[in-house]
């Protein structure tokens, strides 16, 4: 499976990169604030310090057209950005950012109509599911 992870930089999102490599997946494209300091950096070193030739960049439609799905673990901004690229492109979207507004949420439940579409803010169940669907790919 070739991933898009938004929100590389934190805890999770981390932790996700390692799990998705260790299972011999890739990520394939890497999102982060403009502001993040890893933003502009190749993604392996936010790991084991190799480099992996993608770079953590702002979310944009031609990385996000190179992978099979995309999981994010950012702010409710970026995840807003993703939701109509992911729709548009047709790519799987799992989100375990927390604190939509209403309207933010009628937008997945549309979302959800056209893409395969997880929103779970509670990823102790999430998390789980997100390995075990790894594992099937």
């Amino acid at each position: 499976m070739r991933a898009g992870l938004c929100g590389v930089s934190g805890r999770m999102g981390t932790a996700i990169m390692s799990v998705l490599v260790e299972r011999g997946h890739s990520v394939a494209a890497a999102f982060d604030a403009p502001s993040a300091p890893c933003t502009g950096k190749d993604v392996g070193t936010l790991l084991h310090g190799d480099t992996t030739g993608v770079t953590v960049a702002a979310i944009n439609e031609a990385d996000i057209a190179r992978v099979d799905g995309i999981i994010d673990f950012s702010a409710p901004s970026a995840t807003m950005q993703l939701l109509p690229l992911a729709v548009a492109l047709g790519k799987p979207f799992v989100v375990g950012t927390t604190g939509f507004s209403g309207e933010q949420r009628r937008r997945f439940e549309e979302a959800a109509r056209s893409i395969p579409l997880l929103v779970s803010p509670n990823m102790s169940v999430g998390v789980n599911l997100l390995f075990r669907l790894t594992e099937m790919a």
